[in-house]
């Protein structure tokens, strides 16, 4: 936007650096603009855009977290169906390799549900404001309202598609390189498909082993599926690991994109 443009019945100027100028007319002279007007920093009803590298932070490291605390489940895991392979071969296990099993792996389970859920709040907190974000910063005509960023992930069969279909407009409509008054321009760019691809998978493989993981002990009985229920578990904290890191990647690549957009345009954080 090299020259003045009118946007809002005011005058607006963006500068080589980015940032962005609107005319006062009862200064006479170029002014810097408010946060969260000016074109590209409101639009269709956008609000105020906010930094998202605070929940990224968060989110990323609860996901280090989480992946770490899967790898190291994978011994008490490993541990376990030893004992219920060795039983079923007839040499059966002793009290105590029971109890020091059993107790290992209900630390790791408080641990892993704690983690999961604080990733999962973590994790939606921040995509929200990365959704509304592309609001404020010029983008239009989304898929959803905001608030679908959260309820995606909650409705039966939509949850494999919808969330996925969020993060991809968000990535898009954060890209730098699109017009300040972005419209619907970026529906059509592209994603890192091979990065969000494989996220998406792993996320969902490791979403299905984990609700199997559940089923499977609840009805497990007999040291044949008690065996095969451990065998389940290593599948999922196995899987969690590489979901965990991806989404990971995810997070940081979002974030990046967005505030290069926010920075090109000379949009500041609302106080």
């Amino acid at each position: 936007m090299a020259e003045p443009v009118l946007h809002g019945g005011a005058w607006w100027h963006r500068q080589p650096d980015g940032s962005l100028l609107r005319w006062d007319q009862e200064a006479g002279q170029w002014v810097p603009a408010p946060a969260g007007e000016g074109p590209g920093a409101e639009h269709h009803g956008g609000g105020d855009w906010k930094p998202i590298d605070g929940r990224a932070k968060t989110v990323r490291m609860l996901l280090f977290a989480l992946a770490g605390i899967s790898a190291a489940a994978l011994i008490s895991d490993g541990y376990e169906w030893s004992l219920f392979d060795q039983a079923i071969g007839g040499d059966p296990y002793t009290e105590s390799q029971a109890t020091l099993s059993d107790n290992v792996q209900l630390v790791f389970g408080i641990l892993l549900s704690v983690t999961n859920l604080a990733v999962i709040v973590t994790f939606l907190m921040w995509l929200f404001r990365a959704y509304k974000n592309v609001l404020a910063l010029g983008a239009g005509q989304l898929r959803y309202r905001p608030g679908w960023s959260i309820g995606a992930w909650f409705i039966p069969f939509f949850n494999f598609v919808g969330p996925k279909q969020i993060v991809n407009d968000t990535w898009r409509a954060s890209d730098p390189e699109l017009p300040p008054d972005a419209g619907g321009a970026w529906r059509g760019a592209a994603i890192p498909a091979a990065l969000f691809g494989w996220w998406w998978a792993a996320w969902i493989l490791s979403a299905l082993l984990g609700n199997a993981s559940f089923r499977v002990n609840l009805d497990a009985e007999s040291l044949k599926e008690l065996r095969e229920a451990s065998a389940v578990d290593f599948a999922s904290d196995l899987a969690t690991i590489p979901a965990c890191l991806l989404c990971a990647a995810v997070v940081a690549a979002i974030t990046r994109r967005q505030n290069e957009r926010a920075a090109r345009l000379g949009v500041r954080a609302a106080g």
